[in-house]
């Protein structure tokens, strides 16, 4: 019979003659030579030496398993900046070899093992393996190491895997094939016996993973052993199986945000206004799933995936990364800048790196075990962002090789501009940034009519009011209160009083208003100006305060008329009123009233502790740089971002002072360039509507001045 991978060769002895027939029979079991290779099909040894077992045996070269799960080596031990495929052996780049010790994660062990009774000095083995790659050849650089132009390194040439004879990835490697004095094993390549250096009849290599399978079990590596050479009439052979598999994407990517609001994620939605992606499953709350290639087995779902959040460079001009004049190129080019202390790194590493991580990712974050459906395998894990710091961000990657220590993946997650900038093939998701809402109830009041004054018993047809200049006998009115209206009939008026035809069906309060039937107008503004000066772009890289404004689920919508506010007192009780949310002064949303003029030259005025804003629409005076006064409807629209920026703290009041009004004496200029910041009260002549650099990173937090903690505010 012919030789098994053993190497053991069944012969039948029979003894007879042509007088007496058969004599004896015996069977005869000789050894002629044996080959094994041993690799953890089963996965019960990490990157430990496999252990041999008839069921690894009976699997090891099953087509329909996924044999040794191996993962890509794309990590970056040593962190510089060079991936670990492409480090700790004497490739060189920039004329500088890369053989060095610990410069590369560990790989997986598989044993070599032969009869002991072969004759080492003639025997030669050849390694079969279409996806064997060659180290010498296989990696390419492109890029310069900048910014723009980060170095990228690919592998060529097709190959998914590499052998190694007795170097493991922490150890210094040659590149060269094993016959030429290196460590390589080359595919289809006769090699004697004795170069391997066996001892005991056992040769010890090292698989790396260069490549993501595209099937399972598909990378198939074999051992012919010609135990006299060249001239063996049969070699003898053994065949394992391997599967590398590679986190393929991680979501949230860009297109799983509705279009226009990439990387947006709310520290604070409420009301029902939705978040931009439904991976966001609650307020600072994101879903984080990795999707793995190819897709696992039944026996492979114990495959791991480790995460990573890092804090990547933001794109906005705070802190002086913007120059003057150039309001769309970023200064600095620094990571871990998150201005919460609870969600930032320093340096990337150690201590500083775990604190990190253990507070952005559930259960301490980075693992999760895959499971498998009939589309696609899943991992999944939680970031949780700042709850107050909007502009902040975060990136999370994943991937199936195992850092480290579960320490930090390669240089990128905290790189700076003093190392050279290199892409990356770890899978990541988008940039997501830290995004504030604020919903408004605006309110516009009646441009006729008037407001009621004194309580107003059931039945009564006399109503005190503000000013009744509005009114004449004979004309069709509505009184109104926030839930409900009541027509009649003017029957007569005075100064400050108006006679109706029929009792009012329910008692009301003051506020409550009287106009016309035939519906008047209202004092309006619009707010065209928050997304100039607040900022539009979900990156910020258009400067902004990372804050966003949605209409209030309710409100009044229109008021009663006020002739004009006699002091701040009756203007807030009025406020009261009709602010339907004011209950919600504690969260994230703020009345905006367009209202009559108060006094002579006021345009606006914010209150903090109440929520709102006013915008004295008909004021017919406003303050220009050299004292004098104009009217112009572009007053009314940079004044409701001046009030709202107001209400967002941006200008606490310390003392007397105001700590950023520019008062001409000490300008500050917004990100614009020559343009003063809207919080100037000098400010109020163009379309151009910006804040200054300290008005933006003020708005990006909750003001130290502030009264209200609430950690959702704004």
């Amino acid at each position: 019979n012919a030789p098994t991978k053993t190497g053991a060769a069944a012969f039948i002895l029979t003894l007879s003659s042509a007088k007496y027939g058969l004599l004896g029979k015996d069977r005869v079991k000789v050894s002629v030579g044996s080959v094994n290779l041993v690799i953890d099909s089963l996965n019960q040894y990490g990157y430990n030496i496999p252990v041999d077992s008839e069921e690894v045996e009976r699997v090891e070269d099953d087509a329909t398993l996924p044999g040794k799960a191996l993962a890509i080596n794309h990590l970056d031990c040593d962190k510089d900046g060079i991936p670990d495929y492409a480090d700790g052996f004497d490739i060189v780049f920039d004329g500088v070899s890369q053989a060095a010790t610990n410069a590369s994660h560990n790989f997986v062990p598989v044993i070599l093992e032969f009869a002991t009774g072969i004759d080492i000095t003639n025997a030669a083995v050849v390694f079969k393996g279409e996806f064997l790659s060659n180290p010498a050849t296989d990696v390419i650089r492109s890029g310069n190491g900048t910014a723009s132009s980060p170095y990228s390194y690919n592998i060529t040439g097709g190959g998914r895997v590499r052998l190694w004879c007795g170097k493991n990835g922490s150890d210094s490697r040659c590149k060269a094939s094993v016959t030429a004095g290196g460590d390589a094993i080359l595919k289809d390549e006769a090699i004697p016996l004795y170069v391997l250096s066996p001892s005991n009849g056992v040769v010890r290599l090292y698989l790396e993973a260069l490549g993501r399978s595209a099937d399972i079990g598909d990378i198939r590596l074999g051992v012919e052993l010609n135990p006299r050479g060249s001239i063996s009439p049969s070699p003898i052979s053994d065949w394992v199986r391997a599967t590398v598999f590679e986190v393929e994407k991680v979501h949230p990517l860009n297109v799983d945000f509705t279009p226009g609001q990439e990387g947006k994620v709310l520290i604070s939605a409420k009301h029902g206004g939705g978040y931009h992606t439904t991976n966001q499953t609650a307020d600072a709350r994101v879903r984080i799933t990795a999707s793995v290639k190819p897709i696992p087995t039944a026996s492979s779902t114990n495959l791991v995936v480790y995460f990573e959040v890092t804090d990547p460079d933001d794109l906005s001009h705070y802190e002086g990364k913007s120059t003057p004049g150039t309001p769309n190129i970023q200064g600095d080019e620094n990571p871990n800048d998150n201005r919460d202390t609870a969600r930032r790194m320093t340096s990337g590493t150690g201590a500083d790196y775990t604190a990190y991580q253990n507070a952005c990712l559930t259960a301490i974050g980075r693992t999760s075990s895959v499971t498998a459906t009939s589309q696609t395998a899943i991992a999944e894990t939680t970031l949780l962002i700042t709850d107050r710091y909007s502009g902040d961000n975060y990136q999370v990657r994943a991937t199936t090789r195992e850092p480290h220590s579960r320490g930090s993946f390669d240089s990128r997650t905290s790189w700076t501009t003093n190392a050279p900038h290199s892409a990356s093939s770890i899978a990541e998701s988008a940039t997501m940034i830290a995004w504030k809402r604020v919903y408004i109830e605006q309110d516009n009041m009646y441009t006729l009519g008037a407001t009621i004054t004194a309580n107003a018993p059931a039945g009564t047809t006399t109503l005190m009011v503000d000013s009744s200049a509005d009114f004449g006998v004979g004309d069709a009115v509505v009184v109104f209160w926030p839930s409900g209206t009541f027509n009649t009939t003017i029957t007569a008026t005075n100064a400050n009083l108006v006679i109706i035809a029929n009792g009012l069906p329910q008692a009301v309060t003051p506020y409550a208003g009287i106009r016309p039937q035939v519906e008047p107008s209202t004092y309006t503004v619009d707010r065209r100006y928050l997304k100039q000066a607040f900022g539009d772009a979900p990156d910020g890289s258009d400067g902004g305060a990372f804050i966003e404004f949605m209409d209030a689920p309710t409100g009044s919508g229109k008021v009663p008329k006020y002739r004009e506010f006699p002091n701040r007192q009756i203007q807030n009780k009025f406020v009261d009123y009709w602010f339907l949310n004011q209950i919600e002064i504690n969260s994230n949303i703020l009345y905006l009233l367009a209202a009559k003029k108060r006094t002579s030259g006021m345009l606006g005025v914010a209150e903090y502790a109440r929520s709102q804003c006013i915008i004295f629409v008909d004021s017919n005076t406003g303050r220009q740089p050299d004292g004098s006064f104009v009217a112009a409807d572009i007053q009314r629209e940079e004044t409701v971002v001046h009030e709202i920026g107001h209400r967002m703290g941006l200008i606490p009041k310390l003392g007397t002072a105001f700590e950023y009004i520019d008062t001409i004496r000490n300008q500050k200029l917004s990100h614009d360039g020559a343009e003063i910041c809207i919080m100037s009260y000098d400010n109020f002549d163009n379309d151009t509507t910006e804040f200054s650099i300290e008005c933006l990173l003020r708005g990006s937090m909750l003001n130290a001045q502030d009264s209200l903690r609430d950690a959702n505010d704004q």
